[in-house]
């Protein structure tokens, strides 16, 4: 079952809340408090706890995957997966 929180979270990675360019591959990957912070304003995704359970539930359903680590914080990117799920709602 995909809650309402886990799309806002692909609709964030796919729309473009990194500086308005998609997280949509390692790269582009970001991390949870980026999340957090470009969230804050547009939609509440919930605390950092609450996205980083959400995401795990997202990875497990192979809609979300890690991408390149920035310091010790882990980033997580759209999967093609994923994009057909959300373009399909």
């Amino acid at each position: 079952m995909v809650s309402e929180k886990m799309v806002q979270i692909l609709a964030c990675l796919l729309e473009g809340c990194n500086n308005g360019e998609p997280a949509n591959s390692p790269i582009t990957a970001v991390s949870v408090t980026e999340l957090v912070i470009s969230t804050a304003i547009d939609v509440d995704l919930g605390s950092e706890s609450t996205i980083y359970k959400n995401l795990v539930k997202l990875m497990n359903l192979g809609f979300v995957r890690t991408g390149i680590s920035r310091g010790k914080q882990f980033t997580y990117y759209i999967t093609e997966k994923g994009e057909a799920f959300f373009e399909g709602l």
